[in-house]
């Protein structure tokens, strides 16, 4: 049988085996997932792994290449995968059906070649650009409205401390975020999300411009002598007017983020116990009151009324809506919700509660970089 990837190996940088070889994470299925599965199955990549939560809803059909209407109320991802195995003839998509947060972990981001971020919400671009900053994995960030496409390049492994996404999103993001919620990170009962406009036409141009970019930055061969691809970079076009601008993007010195290292050792525990052990290998026990432990996002450690503990939580915040403070049906109780605690105060308080969160930063001032903790339960 004839290669049917003879005539694309046959283009300078687009080996087979540069291609068949790649091992990518796409997260989120919807109009750009789609395009972007679709151009990577027909290109050939050997291994993709799809997460999306999501279920399809009668818009998505038309904007999305694998949905059709006896798919509404199916599984996001489990569609796409199916379809696009279909398409390249074995099974090449790997599906995940669920929020990439809870179940991609940053050990195994180190067995991928990339990560592309075809998602609509700036939350999860965040949490994405957490776990591929630390990880080292470069990272694709995709955005569309009804006219504009943008690709930001996120060159992690050749430089750890590069730019990253939130070095270049302004103050209003988190102020978008912060509606959803009330009392710090819980979750409002109602809140409506406004939603941006987009077509069929911007998703299909940005998943093209990724993929290339893609392409570009993973093979040496591809490299133009005028690109720096150790800097943060963005492709934007107009698909309106037909111009396209190309920046770097600097690091930001008062990044939210925190994760600039070149290098920064990664460990890997099951439970809290053991985060006693890894101070005692890098900190003097005398010193522990200088460790300040930074959660991967807030926990609402417990609820109050009058200033006196009413019930002690210590749980992702995140996973509460105000139904938490009420009390008789009344919202009387007050949350004592934190990002960041003495390390003391972790272990003196809280020993018997296991640590909700994805990972954990360790900060001490004798550490030539912070220690990132990530917490399993496997």
């Amino acid at each position: 049988m004839t290669d049917k990837f003879a005539r694309i190996s046959a283009i300078d940088g687009y080996k087979r085996e540069f291609i068949a070889g790649l091992n990518l994470v796409v997260i989120g299925a919807g109009a750009i997932g789609n395009e972007v599965v679709k151009n990577l199955v027909l290109f050939g990549v050997g291994n993709i792994r799809l997460y999306d939560f999501d279920k399809i809803e009668i818009h998505n059909l038309t904007r999305s290449v694998f949905f059709d209407e006896s798919d509404v109320g199916l599984a996001k991802a489990e569609v796409v995968a199916s379809k696009a195995n279909l398409l390249a003839n074995k099974n090449t998509v790997t599906p995940v059906d669920s929020d990439f947060w809870a179940h991609l972990k940053i050990e195994e981001l180190n067995h991928f070649d990339a990560v592309i971020c075809a998602v609509d919400n700036f939350e999860a671009r965040i949490k994405i650009n957490q776990l591929c900053s630390i990880s080292k994995t470069p990272l694709f960030n995709t955005g569309i409205d009804h006219r504009y496409a943008s690709v930001d390049i996120f060159p992690f492994k050749e430089n750890g401390a590069s730019s990253c996404y939130e070095c270049n999103i302004p103050a209003s993001v988190y102020q978008k975020v912060a509606e959803r919620y009330s009392c710090g990170w819980i979750r409002k009962i109602h809140s409506d999300q406004k939603t941006i406009p987009t077509t069929s036409i911007t998703a299909s141009v940005v998943a093209a411009i990724c993929i290339g970019q893609l392409f570009e930055q993973l093979n040496p061969d591809l490299h133009q002598n005028y690109i720096n691809y150790q800097a943060s970079r963005r492709v934007l076009i107009d698909t309106k007017s037909l111009t396209i601008s190309k920046t770097n993007l600097p690091v930001k010195a008062s990044c939210p983020s925190g994760l600039h290292y070149e290098n920064s050792p990664v460990f890997k525990i099951h439970g809290r116990t053991q985060i006693t052990e890894i101070l005692g290998k890098s900190i003097d026990q005398s010193e522990w009151s200088k460790v300040l432990v930074v959660f991967s996002e807030p926990i609402l450690l417990k609820t109050t009324k009058n200033g006196k503990t009413q019930t002690v939580i210590f749980k992702c915040a995140e996973s509460f809506d105000e139904n938490i403070l009420l009390d008789n049906g009344a919202r009387t109780l007050d949350a004592e919700i934190v990002e960041e605690m003495p390390v003391e105060r972790l272990i003196m308080e809280f020993a018997e509660y296991a640590i909700p969160c994805n990972f954990i930063k360790i900060i001490h001032p004798k550490l030539e970089t912070d220690l990132i903790v990530e917490l399993s339960d496997e």
